[in-house]
């Protein structure tokens, strides 16, 4: 395996993991107020995404450093290409963690209610915007450094990738709640899933699709397309299984549906992509630095997981 292949993998690992560890954060906000209607029902279900939020905020950070590290001229050409799209994802990102920091700092329901509702709208615009840019990369980046036009920005694929990505990430948020909290709060969102499968993975596919006329940036369209059809049944199977109380099989698939779109794109433009990797003098320096330091990433990120991997309720310890 060449540097410029392995360093394509470390980030779509760590871009991955993002998806699947602050996937279910994104999709929880969303629903929040949807699945738990009181105070406490709420903070039961924040209890319960509390011990992942920072961690995996961690792995988007180090995606961004792998990005700029091992492939600069991507990331100068995507930023550059996609600057909307970037800078209303980077509010989102602020608003959203801001939302979760303040909203219960203050005791007063009507705050905590205001909160929540930017909560929702800033995890939505959150999911949406990662649409956008995974849609606006299958379609290729502009020959010549620029930014491209509106109608190329927000063109059909675009669009159905950022509404596949809402409803793939509420779904995976409804099924992690389901299987991560108790009472009206589990069954909420266990039927939250149920409703979401099918719109979630006909989205999926529809965007896949689309993507055939329209993604002259993906070189191989039928690896992408394989990818994205069984991310599109892992998120129907999701929502059955959540739905039916079969909690842990149904995040486990909602798990593998969330990075559908991600890997579906990176492993059909992989070729494209990796002339854009830092010349073989770099990236080799560059692996017995960094990679030693992954390891430590995902060794933590595996002992959290294990250290929370029990239901909460409302007797549980909640920070946010």
């Amino acid at each position: 395996m060449t540097m410029d292949v392995l360093w394509l993998c470390v980030l779509g690992l760590m871009l991955g993991g993002w998806f699947v560890l602050d996937g279910f954060v994104i999709g929880t906000g969303m629903l929040l107020r949807r699945v738990a209607h009181t105070p406490d029902e709420r903070r039961t279900v924040m209890a319960a995404v509390g011990p992942y939020f920072l961690a995996g905020e961690v792995w988007l950070v180090v995606s961004a450093g792998v990005l700029i590290a091992a492939y600069p001229d991507l990331e100068k050409s995507a930023f550059t290409a996609f600057r909307p799209v970037v800078v209303v994802l980077v509010c989102c990102w602020v608003l959203r963690s801001a939302s979760i920091w303040f909203r219960a700092r203050r005791p007063e329901e009507a705050t905590q209610r205001r909160w929540e509702r930017l909560l929702a709208g800033a995890s939505a615009g959150f999911a949406a915007c990662w649409g956008l840019v995974l849609g606006n990369l299958a379609q290729g980046l502009p020959a010549v450094s620029g930014q491209v036009s509106f109608g190329t920005l927000f063109g059909v694929l675009p669009l159905l990738g950022a509404v596949a990505m809402v409803a793939l990430l509420a779904l995976h948020g409804a099924a992690f709640t389901a299987a991560r909290t108790t009472g009206e709060p589990s069954r909420r969102a266990a039927a939250e899933a149920r409703r979401l499968a099918l719109p979630a993975a006909g989205l999926l596919l529809a965007a896949a699709v689309a993507g055939v006329p329209f993604a002259d940036g993906v070189t191989s369209p039928v690896v992408a397309l394989l990818l994205a059809v069984a991310g599109a049944g892992a998120a129907f199977f999701a929502g059955s299984l959540s739905g039916r109380g079969a909690h842990g099989p149904g995040f486990a698939l909602g798990a593998l549906a969330a990075p559908a779109p991600l890997l579906a794109v990176g492993a059909g433009a992989a070729s494209a992509l990796t002339e854009l990797a830092a010349p073989a003098d770099i990236l080799g320096p560059l692996s017995s630095l960094l990679l030693p330091a992954l390891a430590v990433v995902l060794l933590a990120q595996g002992w959290v997981l294990w250290l929370f991997r029990r239901k909460v309720d409302q007797r549980s310890v909640a920070f946010f």
